[in-house]
C-alpha cells in the first residue's frame, strides 16, 4: 500500500461516517419537523367551548375527520350607546321604511330573457328607463348615504357605494344585493292578489305585495335604511371598522352578465380586491337547522 493509499483510505472513513451522521441529523429533522406539523394540526382543530356554547361536528378535506368541533362564536351585540331598538322598532320607523319600499317596487325594473346578451349600450333606452328612475329615487330617500359614501354607477345601471373604514389592514365587506326583478307575464296578472308593481301595503296582516318585494328589493332598501339610521344617529360621523361596499347589480334575474360580473371585474382590476375580501353578503338559501345547530348556509353561487 502506497503513503497516498494510507492517507487516503482514512479520509474515506471520515467522510464516511460524516455521511452517516449527515444522514442521521436529517432524519431527525424530518422527524422533530412531522412531530411540530402533527401538533399544530392537533392544536388547530381541537375543540375550544364556551360554557353553554352549541357545537357542531366539523369535515374537514376529504378523509372526514369526526369528533372535533368547529367554534360557534358568540352573538354580536350592537353598540346601543350609537342606534338603539327603540329607533329601529318604533312604529314611526316602520311605517317610513315600509313606505320607501313600497315606492321601490312600484319602479318595474324588469329584466327579460332576452336581455342577457343586450350590453347597456343606449343610455335612454326605454327597457332601462326605470332602472335610472330607480337610480334618483335611491338617491332621493337615503341623502346621508348619499352624502357621505362612494357612488359609482357600473355599466350604466349597476350600483357600488364605497364606505371608507377606520382601519386599513381590515379586510373588506361586501353587501349585495339586486335592483332588477322578473317580469310578470300579461296573462297571470289577474292571478295576483294585488298589481304586482303597486307595492301594496296590508297594515292588518303586515304584509307588502309586489314584485322585488323579497327578491330583492327588501334587501337593497334595508341595507340602505340601516347606513342612512347609523349615519343619522351619529350626525353623519359614524365610521364602520373595514372598508364596506354595497354592490347592487341590475340584471340578475338574467345571471348578471352585465351587472354583478361588471361589479366583480371592477373590484378586482380597477380596486385590487382580489383575494382580499374578508366577507360577502348576498341573497341566498338562509338559514337552517343541521344536527340541532343553527347555521348560516354559505352561498356558492349568487349572482347578485
Amino acid at each position: 500500500m502506497t503513503k497516498e493509499h494510507e492517507v487516503l483510505l482514512p479520509t474515506r472513513a471520515v467522510l464516511a461516517v460524516k455521511e452517516s451522521n449527515k444522514r442521521a441529523f436529517n432524519r431527525r429533522q424530518l422527524a422533530i419537523a412531522f412531530l411540530a406539523i402533527s401538533a399544530a394540526f392537533f392544536v388547530w382543530i381541537r375543540p375550544v367551548v364556551y360554557p353553554g356554547q352549541k357545537t357542531g361536528t366539523v369535515m374537514i378535506g376529504t378523509a372526514g375527520f369526526t369528533g372535533y368541533h368547529c367554534d360557534q362564536v358568540p352573538a354580536l351585540v350592537p353598540d346601543s350607546s350609537r342606534l338603539n331598538d327603540s329607533q329601529l322598532f318604533s312604529p314611526e320607523f316602520a311605517a317610513t321604511a315600509a313606505k320607501r319600499l313600497s315606492q321601490a317596487v312600484q319602479i318595474p325594473t324588469v329584466s327579460f330573457d332576452n336581455m342577457t346578451d343586450l350590453a347597456p349600450t343606449v343610455p335612454d333606452a326605454s327597457v332601462h328607463l326605470p332602472f335610472l328612475r330607480f337610480h334618483t329615487f335611491l338617491e332621493n330617500a337615503f341623502p346621508l348615504v348619499h352624502k357621505h359614501l362612494l357612488r359609482r354607477v357600473i355599466n350604466k345601471y349597476s350600483l357600488l357605494y364605497s364606505w371608507k373604514g377606520t382601519n386599513h389592514y381590515a379586510a373588506p365587506l361586501i353587501l349585495m344585493a339586486h335592483i332588477d326583478v322578473v317580469p310578470v307575464l300579461p296573462e297571470t296578472a289577474n292571478l295576483w292578489t294585488h298589481d304586482p308593481f303597486s307595492g301594496y301595503i296590508d297594515h292588518e296582516n303586515g304584509f307588502l305585495w309586489g314584485r322585488g318585494a323579497g327578491d330583492t328589493k327588501a334587501t337593497v332598501l334595508g341595507t340602505l335604511e340601516a347606513v342612512e339610521a347609523l349615519l343619522k344617529a351619529t350626525n353623519g360621523k359614524y365610521l364602520p371598522n373595514s372598508d364596506i361596499y354595497l354592490a347592487f347589480g341590475h340584471d340578475e334575474e338574467i345571471s348578471g352578465y352585465q351587472g354583478a360580473k361588471s361589479i366583480a371585474d371592477y373590484l378586482q382590476h380597477d380596486l385590487g380586491l382580489a383575494g382580499k375580501v374578508g366577507l360577502i353578503v348576498d341573497e341566498g338559501p338562509g338559514f337552517g337547522e343541521v344536527n340541532d345547530v343553527r347555521l348560516a348556509t354559505v352561498g356558492t353561487g349568487e349572482k347578485g
